[in-house]
């Protein structure tokens, strides 16, 4: 196996792990789709195994593959951040990364993209925080933020992370009090355990249209993991965004209710103040957490 001619071949089967699907690995590298399956046809027979399984749900890893791609899976992040290095070849960063994220964020998005930094940069350090709060980044001597909802106006860069979607859980003892012919009743029979911005309730169902509900709250916490932790106590009904399935399909407490509707959509940003001379580990930290954003969606 020539390595170096494998290597297009690698990054496009990375591409196509990291999505599990040929259409939007084609289409986030900007090739054809039916490049993109040639170029995996050729790297499955040079390394003489099947690396991913087509089928009529979609696409999934075998073995052979699981393994690849957890050498490879940060290995376009890589390059393109070598090359930049290149360009603009600098001592190795030092110093402190202050950042400020959501609670629900923690797990499956910064704790990974936090440790893949730390073993490219090595001579960094970190200050995080934990906030479902907006924090100014001057005020709070911040290099950056991650923040799900709207944000005010400001003089700050902002970058899209991804989006994600509020849905109902309720514990396993708890489904047994679902009761009444509406959403709108069976909702009220139970105690809502939300967090700020879940103020202005709108449902939408799966054919499109939206109500706004009221409801008198049980329990105001200021994070999402406090709510998500009651609820997993038969407390009350807890809104949680779908970034937090995987956490969830780990849960044998939790179940999904009233799956024919789901709740508001927010929109999480990547802040940051810089004009020039950015660090290149705010581009690098930016590239990760998306990475995993999506990698939480798709699990």
């Amino acid at each position: 196996m020539n390595n170096l001619k494998s290597f297009n071949s690698l990054i496009i089967f990375t591409e196509i792990a990291k999505f599990k699907s040929f259409t939007l690995a084609a289409k986030h590298m900007g090739l054809s789709k039916s490049s993109v399956s040639q170029q995996l046809t050729k790297l499955e027979k040079e390394v003489g195994q099947q690396l991913i399984k087509r089928n009529t749900r979609g696409l999934s890893l075998t073995p052979a593959g699981e393994i690849l791609f957890k050498k490879t899976e940060h290995l376009n992040g890589q390059i393109t951040n070598a090359l930049k290095e290149l360009n603009d070849f600098e001592e190795e960063p030092s110093g402190v990364f202050a950042l400020s994220f959501p609670f629900f964020l923690e797990s499956f998005v910064i704790i990974p993209a936090i440790t893949a930094l730390s073993r490219e940069f090595p001579k960094l350090k970190y200050k995080l925080i934990m906030t479902d709060q907006l924090m100014d980044l001057v005020e709070n001597d911040l290099d950056a933020s991650i923040f799900a909802g709207n944000l005010p106006d400001s003089n700050y860069k902002v970058q899209d992370v991804g989006t994600t979607t509020e849905h109902f859980y309720l514990s396993k003892n708890s489904v047994a009090k679902i009761n009444g012919n509406t959403i709108e009743k069976s909702i009220r029979d139970l105690k809502w355990l939300s967090v700020p911005w879940q103020k202005d309730l709108v449902l939408t169902s799966t054919n499109g249209s939206k109500k706004k509900i009221q409801l008198e709250v049980f329990a105001n916490c200021n994070n999402l993991m406090s709510s998500l932790h009651l609820a997993e106590n038969d407390v009350g009904l807890v809104l949680l965004p779908d970034i937090v399935k995987e956490r969830l399909q780990k849960n044998d407490k939790l179940v999904s209710v009233f799956e024919e509707y789901k709740g508001n959509t927010w929109k999480v940003k990547f802040l940051h103040s810089y004009n020039k001379d950015k660090p290149k580990y705010i581009d690098r930290f930016y590239q990760l957490a998306k990475y995993y954003f999506l990698k939480s969606q798709l699990a």
